[in-house]
């Protein structure tokens, strides 16, 4: 049978893929709590540079432009002026994820939407100087591309939990592989269901014999995200 071990890595191509494993959740998690140290350092030191006076005033006005409906808050459909600011070519199917990445990132009171104060947080870390702005730039084009990664997954996990429990036994699994990379590995029929059953043993952390999707995501990340598995 064939080695889930040996399976050839058809993500290597994938800006997606290589971009998820240059940077962990953790990663991420530890690049914004440093962006939010820097930001404490801004608005607390009085030797620093902090939004008074003429940041404190553009960083309105840019809020007030971004704001089209006037409703004091950028909700999600607003939020793609914001990205062209930070030089961002963005496709529309692309935007939902960079948006989700922003919000995670600032929108603390989980509101859906970008109140003035949250937004000037937002301005201080990536729009304050052209290096936050080029730095923030790549760190959410990185969570965004995560966050189309686990969409992805979500979607196939879905649709192959035929018994809506939350989790993929073998014979769900078996499945989900043919689907995805069947017309890339040379296998008999015969074969895909030790595969699979091979596939789970390594990937079963916690030992009950299926994946949940956690241990899914981890399986997709490393093997499945390309663009013929999303197609």
């Amino acid at each position: 049978p064939a080695d889930p071990a040996a399976l050839p890595d058809i993500s290597k191509s994938n800006s997606v893929s290589s971009s998820v494993k240059e940077k962990s959740p953790d990663e991420l998690a530890a690049i914004q709590r440093e962006l939010d140290d820097e930001m404490d350092k801004i608005l607390n030191a009085s030797s620093t540079v902090s939004l008074k006076g003429e940041q404190d005033t553009a960083a309105a006005e840019m809020f007030a432009k971004f704001d089209l409906d006037g409703s004091g808050v950028l909700e999600v459909s607003e939020l793609h002026s914001v990205l062209q600011k930070l030089g961002l070519e963005i496709t529309e199917d692309q935007f939902k994820y960079y948006a989700l990445a922003l919000m995670h990132g600032y929108d603390k009171d989980k509101s859906k939407g970008l109140e003035l104060r949250e937004f000037k947080k937002f301005y201080a870390q990536c729009l304050a100087s052209e290096e936050l702005k080029d730095r923030y730039a790549k760190d959410i084009a990185d969570a965004a591309r995560k966050e189309q990664v686990v969409a992805h997954a979500k979607k196939m996990f879905r649709k192959h939990d035929k018994d809506g429990n939350e989790v993929l036994d073998s014979a769900e699994l078996e499945g989900l592989l043919k689907e995805a990379i069947g017309e890339h590995v040379d296998m008999p029929e015969t074969e895909w269901a030790e595969f699979a059953a091979d596939a789970l043993r390594r990937g079963d952390k916690d030992g009950n014999a299926t994946f949940d999707f956690k241990e899914f995501l981890n399986l997709f990340e490393k093997c499945l995200a390309s663009p013929k598995v999303r197609a």
